[in-house]
């Protein structure tokens, strides 16, 4: 072929390009379905079948479409775009559809308020007591963009994958997942709850925390025992009382009345805090330095979380960032999309220590 008729060929193909890539930003075809074969879009757009291979060629590079062994050209999840009215979905299993509240909804607020500043949107999908299959039918009518994913259930995460949909895990982290993932600094933030409780002269220390508390609760009992070992302390299995339903019970109760019992408890939960000072106080503890409990909670919402605590005896608290998490979500999703090649990373959102009295920016 001459210089010539190449560059024609070219500009022709790049044309047909621009013109499905359009098609595939309004939805016209949508995602999860092929589009129609080679020699029918030849026909439609008046072109040579060899001037759409080259189109299509374009497409998948930049990853709008995936080439399928005799079935033809796939949409991907990178066809939605942001900037075209398909919003980034927040999918979370703790939250009923019709409620959104707790963390959850401070974080699709967060979300929205992140997104917008790019112009995108942003809506929440519940995913509690739904199927997989029941989710994603919902992404596809939704024509996500991107999905902000708040879940640990493994089929959920499957399904997504098949997708193709740019996804980060949000506040949760699953072994094997190919997704990115933004979470709290459970480890470093425990750590410091630890450390704090030894520097205020604690030996006997002790956990109050779910029984089945999934990567979070892992992370912080971990580095609340590194906190521990760098002084030379342990924790007996004794002074780890376990929360099961959301419900904290006797054994707490039984574990700060004992002759022995710890003097300082690390509560990395709202609930659990304020119902280990609860107790405390009820069996005639002094909160302070003969009793003190260490919780966790968003630093948004430390003013609420500190009117929970029973005659106004705030304790201090390992607090996080819900705007910093979102940011990064759609930080890392922004970049998915235009490098879809990235390895996977996680990020963790800093958390630190803070003390009844201070101000925002201040800490231990």
């Amino acid at each position: 072929m001459s210089p010539d008729k190449a560059g024609k060929a070219g500009r022709g193909a790049a044309k047909v390009a621009a013109l499905l890539r359009k098609k595939l930003g309004t939805g016209a075809f949508p995602v999860g379905q092929y589009l129609p074969g080679i020699r029918e879009l030849a026909r439609d757009l008046d072109v040579s079948p060899e001037t759409v291979r080259r189109a299509m060629k374009h497409l998948e590079t930049e990853h709008l479409v995936r080439t399928h062994a005799r079935h033809g050209f796939k949409v991907t999840g990178m066809a939605n775009d942001p900037a075209r009215s398909a919003p980034i979905a927040y999918v979370c299993s703790d939250q009923p559809q019709d409620s959104w509240s707790g963390i959850p909804g401070m974080r699709l607020t967060a979300l929205n308020a992140c997104a917008g500043k790019r112009g995108w949107s942003v809506t929440g999908i519940s995913a509690q007591g739904r199927t997989a299959e029941d989710v994603v039918g919902q992404l596809l009518a939704a024509r996500a963009s991107g999905i902000v994913l708040d879940s640990a259930d493994e089929r959920l995460h499957a399904a997504v994958a098949k997708l193709g949909v740019p996804t980060v895990m949000a506040d949760t982290w699953l072994s094997g997942s190919p997704f990115d993932a933004v979470t709290q600094g459970n480890f470093g933030g425990a750590m410091q709850a630890a450390e704090y409780l030894v520097s205020r002269g604690h030996r006997r220390i002790g956990w109050v925390g779910p029984a089945d508390p999934g990567i979070q609760g892992l992370e912080r009992w971990a580095g609340a025992l590194a906190g521990l070992r760098q002084h030379g302390l342990e924790m007996p299995a004794r002074y780890m009382v376990e929360v099961r339903g959301g419900k904290v019970g006797p054994e707490l109760r039984d574990l700060l009345a004992a002759v022995d019992r710890p003097t300082g408890l690390i509560a990395p939960w709202s609930s659990c805090s304020a119902e280990a000072v609860r107790t405390g106080m009820e069996l005639g503890l002094t909160v302070g330095p003969e009793f003190e409990v260490v919780g966790w909670c968003p630093e948004e919402s430390y003013e609420h979380y500190l009117s929970i605590f029973p005659a106004n005896r705030t304790t201090p608290q390992v607090v996080w960032s819900v705007r910093d998490m979102a940011e990064a979500c759609i930080s890392r999703l922004a970049e998915r999309r235009a490098h879809p090649e990235l390895r996977i990373t996680r990020l963790n959102i800093e958390t630190r220590l803070r003390l009844p009295g201070t101000s925002t920016g201040e800490s231990q």
